[in-house]
């Protein structure tokens, strides 16, 4: 597959007020719910791997509760909850282009430079780079350079599934030491819970503090978006 096969997208019309919102509330929905996965997964681990799965699907959450899920369950829910805001991330750095690319390295100066020379790679690694990982920021990417919606969807479906296979296969390999983890995890299910609780809200707070919470960020990324693009 080369860089041919996938044309060139066009950059999107600038979203209307209602659009830039709900696309902003869904993402910080799904923070707020990875938050509780956080904060609760003590609790979860055992008694309801899928609503822990449907929270936060994170690599540790998901070795931890596949040998708890059938596969319809865990490859459903899993690839759900990582796939939802891919689009809409997407559709950001189609909206506003380049001023996102500048956003989220902002968020991470020590990435900075990695993401503005993958920014100028996209058009040609492009179709590489999404399986190996659709993060937020690839997505931003992503839409930013014009890489259609169809093909990238596609492209990071593929790359989620394969790697739900891997901790599947990962934790089919370890499930004694995995089930050892999850029997301690269980043991001490109170205090874990109030530990993560906590660490969560102190992270959340401090984050605030520093200005670098994800709630700041898309509040900057809001702010942004109103403003005129800078001339070159």
């Amino acid at each position: 597959m080369t860089a041919s096969l996938i044309p060139a997208g066009r950059r999107l019309s600038p979203p209307r007020p209602w659009q830039r919102n709900a696309t902003l509330a869904v993402v910080a929905t799904s923070i707020v719910a990875g938050w509780v996965g956080t904060a609760l997964f003590a609790s979860l681990v055992d008694r309801h791997p899928l609503v822990l799965v449907s929270l936060n699907a994170t690599p540790k959450y998901l070795v931890l509760t596949v040998n708890h899920l059938d596969a319809w369950s865990y490859y459903g829910v899993a690839t759900a909850r990582l796939m939802v805001t891919k689009p809409l991330m997407w559709c950001l750095g189609g909206w506003y282009g380049s001023r996102t690319v500048a956003w989220a390295a902002r968020r991470s100066e020590r990435s900075a430079d990695l993401l503005r020379w993958v920014e100028a790679q996209f058009g040609r690694l492009g179709w590489l780079i999404v399986p190996i990982t659709s993060s937020s920021a690839i997505c931003l990417l992503a839409g930013s350079t014009g890489f259609p919606l169809l093909p990238f969807l596609a492209l990071a479906l593929a790359g989620t599934l394969v790697r739900l296979a891997i901790y599947d296969a990962f934790g089919e390999r370890f499930q004694d030491p995995i089930d050892r983890v999850v029997g301690t995890i269980t043991d001490f299910r109170l205090p874990i819970v109030i530990a993560s609780t906590i660490a969560v809200v102190v992270v959340a707070w401090w984050q605030h503090r520093r200005g670098i919470s994800p709630f700041d960020a898309l509040a900057e990324l809001g702010r942004d978006d109103e403003e005129p693009p800078a001339r070159r």
